[in-house]
């Protein structure tokens, strides 16, 4: 259920983790709320917005039984460097080609493609003993057709709102969160609770594993709730986040080589979901 009261509201968006380290009574960039105690003026957009960017870096879950991380260490002064680029890397891309999997159940896979500017998303779902169908969605809703080659009539759409109460909608909404429109600081990075997990692979890239920083409430996990998979060119190949409710395990959005979703798709994503 979204969380309607004005004070949860506040608890919640009070607890999330700036990835930039901004203080207590600054602006949110990202939907404009005052970070100011006993007052928090907020709109469904907005408060969707900000629990995605909170939610970024902690990819916070009910379930608290996370997986423990494999003797991380403290950022190197590159590494926190690769970490501060990233998010603004992926921003600078017109659009980011991606397939998403959550691996809970039902397990659930999205192949399609992130406009990370305009906060939309597109591509194909598919779910386990299901017909593969459309999926569209923004900061707000979310619109589902049957899959086609072309895109269907605007009457064939099933469109309904977002809710930070179901983990499949976070994690939509983290994916559209992920691009950051300026650079973080590195040296606060190396600083947090960031963590490298080790070296790896991604479609045959080398990359290295690092974990987001911890919420000061959560500092003594083991590990954090999200991963990043960074090649060294500073791009991310691979985003992983604990939601909870998916026996341990993380949802992963990987970078992919091209959008398979049907042509003009992404075009139709503001006349399905009513938005401008």
């Amino acid at each position: 259920m979204l969380i309607g009261n004005e004070r949860e509201q506040w608890l919640l968006y009070s607890a999330m983790v700036p990835f930039r380290g901004a203080g207590i009574g600054n602006v949110c960039r990202r939907c404009g709320l005052e970070n100011e105690v006993g007052r928090v003026l907020i709109s469904r957009r907005g408060f969707l917005a900000a629990s995605a960017a909170g939610l970024l870096l902690t990819a916070c879950g009910e379930d608290d039984s996370a997986p423990a991380a494999e003797k991380p260490r403290p950022l190197s002064a590159a590494e926190a460097e690769l970490l501060a680029l990233c998010r603004f890397r992926l921003h600078q891309r017109d659009v980011v080609p991606v397939e998403m999997a959550w691996p809970g159940d039902p397990s659930m896979t999205v192949r399609g493609a992130l406009g990370l500017r305009d906060g939309r998303g597109h591509g194909v779902l598919s779910t386990p003993g299901a017909e593969e169908r459309l999926i569209v969605w923004d900061l707000v809703r979310v619109g589902t057709a049957p899959a086609a080659d072309s895109v269907p009539a605007l009457d064939a759409w099933a469109t309904r709102a977002l809710s930070t109460g179901v983990p499949q909608d976070i994690f939509l909404l983290l994916a559209l969160s992920l691009g950051a429109d300026r650079p973080e600081n590195p040296v606060l990075l190396q600083q947090s609770s960031a963590r490298f997990l080790r070296e790896d692979e991604v479609a045959g890239v080398p990359v290295v594993v690092l974990e987001g920083p911890r919420p000061a409430d959560e500092a003594e996990r083991k590990s954090s709730r999200s991963r990043y998979w960074i090649a060294e060119d500073g791009t991310v190949r691979r985003f992983e986040a604990y939601l909870g409710d998916a026996g341990g395990r993380f949802a992963a959005l990987t970078v992919i080589a091209e959008d398979p979703s049907p042509e003009g798709l992404a075009q139709v994503v503001p006349q399905v979901l009513r938005t401008s």
